[in-house]
């Protein structure tokens, strides 16, 4: 193929001249690297589900609108008795204190309760300013737990548990402007109630943000350290040799520093999926690499001379790992049909990883391995050279042995676990982004447990025309949407205008007007997350556990029915249902379905790609099942725990499938390269002789160097390692014993095992 031969002439080209060759691909390495400071990162979650689709359009929409919910900091406060008297005096205090913070809008917490009016002015806070336990603070406190701002929302049942909502004055792009924020906040925090016995935690979206970017910091210094070193390390065990590892890491290191250069400067940021990404190149680099050098290895070690062992590799494995780089990337390109900005930069950085992984190893391996190999004895590596080939020719011999059976048997596994993989359900919930044990998660828990839940509905109401508009009119209209919310079984609590309103006037109608006069002008400052009079909007709030995404998705027809009947009622206002959960867990679900789709047409091109590159359809449909196994197992224990699929765990089996696949690649490549006047079994020993060993190795640096997103703090990073690993050390299987019985049976089915004419060397 012309593809080939100018693969060949490429590496060829590194071979005849290596200084100059290796000179080049430093100074763009030293280039690029200079580059890789100026890479930011992203750990707003929110990404995650960002997308075109029109239920984000509305989640950006509302937090225009009322940005406050968005900025909200919570303040969680915890301890044994927080409405004694002496508690709350603390508590008050820190009231108090943090709205002198830089950057604080205002602090909604009990001490925001006020009581009914009497005369013009707003009241005063409910609970009284002379704290003393008795009589009167044990009814302002039941009182308290009456109020829209009390009981259930901002205070628990069992008085153990207080939260204030910190709003800020905007959401700060720059996360070091959270990072400080957050810092002042816990240090006013620490110094108020020092020596009270409360305790504190923060949560939030801002919290969540600064949580993420110090797991995706340490998980950076993690993934490249911890996984380029095991990767070597296990290198070094097989080989027995540190030449053999400096040439296995140099393409890896170059690969990675160019793919963070180019990130850098295309001004893309790494989120929590992207940070993934020089792991995986790495990987994929040492997988192609390893089975450079086994082949260069192999035939040294027969007495060819380096520069011919070198040739003989660029051509025979080279055009196999463009094939392998090809379909790699081609898997992880089916990532950008998902609609997500979040999964679309993640396919886009791994395939772009990819294709300069192939580029850096067959231009670095032929010029390193003729200068650091030439004229030195191969150093003997019983692993290598003698436990390796016994475990590949014993599985292959296995294969033979028992075709049918091991057919049948994968037949019917591959079966029945895809049937898993298409009937496994999307589910999730939102703290599972967040590190376990983090403090933060922590806070979550405690709201989830003892107040009205961090999973919340918002309900936007927006009137058109400003000669519809009428504040005691918009404050009737989020009282009958609040009291509509508040029936359902699944809500803990809802605010809403109308509530508010209700409270604080009690029964008479003049103050009701005068009080809703004093809101319309924006004179009562908590009110500004219910009602935005500028814009002729409101916002109804209805909280709930922090629940599977699944749930959200089955009870919004529930939801659904709540607006139409509001919007039936009032034709002249515009509803709206939507809320960070909510667009979690529809745009979860929608990006999970898109990325099975996309992993079905992926698998659909790439084995096309394989039956047009071996010029051989039935190769390519043998191909097929030994690569569709290994994502079907993994499927099976997603289904059989029954914790749902989560969008990392399709991710998982997409980038699994893609680096797998290389394998079957190389082991086909040579069956047919071996020729067709062999025999299908002569030519099935022969390529497990000739690439079982470099199948075992690369696939052991794959599952190493995959194996370090175990040590990640982010839940979702480790499950994304955890499915990898497994659709690794399945594929492995699959080519070593699944495979060759297909072949074998093949050759049972012609009759004649030496007239197998339907592959031809291309």
């Amino acid at each position: 193929m012309s593809i080939a031969r100018a693969v060949n002439r490429l590496g060829l080209a590194a071979l005849a001249w290596p200084r100059t060759c290796l000179g080049v691909l430093v100074a763009a390495t030293l280039a690029m690297a200079a580059a890789i400071p100026g890479i930011e990162t992203n750990s707003d979650i929110r990404e995650i589900y960002r997308s075109q689709s029109a239920d984000f359009a509305t989640y950006e929409r509302a937090s225009a609108l009322f940005p406050a919910s968005e900025t909200d900091t919570y303040l969680v406060l915890t301890g044994k008795d927080l409405l004694n008297a002496d508690a709350l005096q603390r508590l008050r205090e820190l009231h108090l204190e943090l709205n002198f913070v830089d950057g604080v809008s205002h602090v909604l917490s009990p001490f925001s309760a006020r009581g009914r009016m009497r005369g013009d002015e707003v009241p005063p806070p409910l609970l009284p300013l002379d704290l003393v336990d008795g009589p009167d603070l044990d009814a302002a406190i039941e009182e308290l737990m009456q109020h829209p701002f009390g009981g259930k929302l901002l205070v628990a049942p069992d008085r153990t548990a207080v939260e204030f909502i910190i709003a800020e004055t905007g959401m700060p792009s720059d996360i070091d402007q959270a990072i400080a924020f957050h810092a002042a906040i816990s240090e006013v925090v620490g110094r108020v109630l020092a020596g009270s016995g409360i305790d504190f935690q923060l949560a939030g979206l801002q919290a969540t943000r600064v949580e993420i970017l110090g797991a995706l910091v340490n998980d950076q210094l993690v993934f490249m350290a911890g996984g380029l070193g095991l990767a070597l390390a296990i290198a070094f065990v097989l080989f027995r040799d540190l030449r053999y590892v400096a040439i296995a890491a140099t393409p890896a290191i170059m690969a990675i520093a160019w793919l963070l250069g180019a990130m850098a400067l295309a001004g893309r940021q790494l989120t929590v999926m992207s940070n993934m990404a020089p792991t995986l190149v790495l990987v994929i680099a040492l997988s192609g690499t390893i089975h450079f050098l086994c082949r260069i290895r192999q035939r040294t070690g027969e007495g060819y001379g380096i520069e011919t062992a070198i040739a003989d590799a660029v051509r025979r494995v080279g055009p196999a790992c463009l094939l392998s780089s090809a379909t790699t990337a081609v898997g992880l390109m089916s990532l950008t049909f998902s609609g997500y900005d979040f999964v679309i930069d993640f396919g886009y950085a791994v395939a772009a990883g990819a294709c300069l992984a192939f580029v850096a190893t067959i231009l670095a391996v032929p010029a390193l391995a003729r200068l650091l190999l030439a004229g030195r004895e191969v150093a003997a590596a019983p692993v290598l050279d003698a436990a390796l080939p016994r475990i590949a020719e014993r599985m292959a011999a296995i294969a033979l042995a028992h075709s049918v059976a091991i057919v049948v048997a994968g037949t019917v596994l591959t079966a029945a676990c895809t049937g898993l993989f298409f009937l496994a359900k999307p589910g999730f919930r939102n703290s599972e982004n967040l590190p376990a044990g983090s403090p933060t998660l922590s806070a979550m828990n405690t709201i989830n447990a003892k107040l009205a839940g961090t999973a919340s509905l918002v309900l936007v109401v927006t009137w058109p025309d400003a000669a519809n508009w009428d504040i005691a009119k918009a404050a009737a209209v989020s009282s009958e949407a609040q009291k509509a919310f508040a029936a359902d079984p699944d809500i803990r609590a809802v605010t809403s205008l109308g509530r508010v309103v209700d409270q604080m006037s009690g029964q008479d109608a003049g103050q009701r007007a005068h009080l809703l006069r004093l809101i319309d002008e924006g004179a009562v400052d908590f009110t500004s997350r219910l009602v935005n009079p500028g814009a002729l909007a409101i916002a109804v709030t209805a909280f709930l556990d922090d629940v599977d995404s699944q749930h959200l998705v089955e009870r919004q027809g529930a939801w659904n029915a709540i607006v139409a009947r509001l919007r039936a009622a009032h034709p002249e206002a515009d509803f709206e249902l939507t809320g960070l959960s909510l667009v979690a867990a529809n745009g979860g679900t929608e990006m999970i379905s898109a990325l099975k789709r996309s992993l079905v047409g992926a698998i659909c091109v790439i084995f096309t790609l394989i039956a047009a590159w071996l010029g051989s359809l039935r190769l390519g449909l043998v191909s097929l099942p030994p690569n569709i196994a290994p994502i079907a197992i993994a499927s099976a224990p997603i289904y059989l725990s029954e914790t749902g699929i989560q969008f990392s765990v399709i991710i998982a089996f997409t980038v699994g499938f893609g680096i797998a696949v290389d394998d079957t690649i190389h082991f086909l490549n040579r069956y047919r390269d071996r020729g067709a006047g062999a025999s299908v079994r002569d030519r099935i020993t022969d390529a497990v002789h000739a690439v079982g060993v470099p199948m075992i190795v690369s696939s052991l640096v794959l599952l190493t160097g995959i194996s370090v997103t175990l040590l990640s703090q982010l839940p979702m990073v480790r499950l994304f390692g955890q499915i990898s690993m497994l659709v690794v050390a399945s594929a492995l299987a699959a080519d070593l014993l699944f495979l060759p019985a297909l072949l074998n049976l093949r050759r049972r089915g012609a009759g004649d095992p030496a007239s197998d004419n339907s592959e031809k060397t291309t």
